[in-house]
C-alpha cells in the first residue's frame, strides 16, 4: 500500500514538474519574442521600400566645395563613396581628410595605397586627400581638442558648402571621436554651410549585413528623429558600379571576417545621411 501511495506520488510531481517546465518555456519564449520585437521596433532600420519616403540630400553642383572627415582608410567610401563621385562628376571640388593613420595592425602601407586608389576610383585627385595621422584605435579624448583646431582651420581653409561627418552615435570610437570634435568646432565658428552625418558601425546597421547590391540602405528606427532628419542618394548604375569597385580594391579589410561583411554591405543602390543643421 505504502509503495502504491509513493508511487502514485512520484508519477503527480513528474506531471506537475512537466507543467511546470512547460508553463517556464512559454513564459522565457513569450518573453525573448517580445524582447526582440521590442529591439526591431528600437533599433532595427525601415524597411527598403521606406526610403522613398526620405528627402533627397542636396545634389552637388560645380560650385559646391565638399568636405569629407573620414576616420579610417575605408570610411570615405563606404558612408559618402556614391555622393563623391556625383559631386565630382558634377563639377565640385571633392576633399577628403583621413583622420587616423590607419595602422592599428601595422597594415599603414598597405591602407593608404588602398585608400588612394579608391579615391582615384571615385574620382577624386591625390592632391585633394588630406592626411591627419592621428592614431587609429587610441580611445584617447585628449585627441579632442587637436582634432577640433585641425577641423576649425580646414573650414576656414577649404571654406566648404557641404561636410560630411561620422555620426556620434556610430559604435566604433574613432567614428564617435571624430563626429564630436567636428559637431563643437562646427558650433564654435558658427558653420552656416550644410551638415551631413554617416553611419558606419552599428549592430542593427546596414540591414541585411550581406552583399545585397539590390537592397537599400534605410536608417536605424532608434536615430529616426535625430538631428534635422535623414536625407537619400539614389545612385544611379554607374555611380553603384564605381563604388562596388572602390570597395572591392580595400582588400585588407575584406578578408577579415566580420569587417569584410561590413564592407560589402555598404555597397546598395543608395546612401543615406542624417542632416546635422
Amino acid at each position: 500500500m505504502i509503495n502504491k501511495i509513493i508511487a502514485k506520488a512520484r508519477i503527480g510531481w513528474r506531471k506537475k514538474r512537466y507543467r511546470y517546465s512547460l508553463y517556464l518555456g512559454i513564459v522565457l519564449g513569450l518573453f525573448f519574442l517580445a524582447s526582440s520585437i521590442i529591439s526591431a521596433l528600437l533599433f532595427g532600420v525601415l524597411p527598403g521600400k521606406a526610403v522613398n519616403l526620405l528627402p533627397d540630400v542636396h545634389v552637388p553642383a560645380t560650385s559646391d566645395r565638399v568636405l569629407v572627415l573620414s576616420p579610417h582608410c575605408d570610411d570615405e567610401t563606404l558612408a559618402v563613396g556614391g555622393y563623391d563621385y556625383e559631386a565630382v562628376k558634377a563639377g565640385a571640388q571633392v576633399h577628403i581628410v583621413l583622420v587616423t593613420d590607419c595602422n592599428k595592425h601595422g597594415w599603414e602601407q598597405t591602407r593608404l595605397r588602398e585608400f588612394k586608389n579608391a579615391a582615384k576610383d571615385i574620382g577624386v585627385p591625390e592632391k585633394n586627400l588630406e592626411f591627419w595621422n592621428f592614431k587609429e584605435g587610441a580611445r584617447d579624448e585628449k585627441q579632442l581638442d587637436s582634432m577640433q583646431k585641425m577641423i576649425k582651420a580646414e573650414i576656414k581653409t577649404f571654406q566648404p558648402t557641404v561636410v560630411f561627418a561620422p555620426m556620434t552615435q556610430d559604435s566604433h570610437y574613432d567614428h564617435y571621436l571624430v563626429g564630436k570634435a567636428y559637431l563643437e568646432a562646427a558650433k564654435d565658428i558658427g558653420y552656416s554651410g550644410i551638415s551631413y552625418g554617416y553611419l558606419v558601425h552599428h549592430r542593427y546597421y546596414p540591414q541585411p549585413k550581406r552583399y545585397a547590391t539590390k537592397d537599400y540602405l534605410t536608417p536605424p528606427i532608434l536615430y529616426l528623429n535625430y538631428g534635422q532628419g535623414w536625407s537619400k542618394l539614389m545612385l544611379s548604375q554607374e555611380a553603384e558600379d564605381v563604388k562596388n569597385e572602390a570597395v572591392l580594391g580595400y582588400r585588407s579589410q575584406l578578408r577579415i571576417p566580420l569587417l569584410g561583411t561590413l564592407l560589402k554591405s555598404m555597397v546598395r543602390r543608395d546612401e543615406v545621411y542624417i542632416k546635422l543643421n
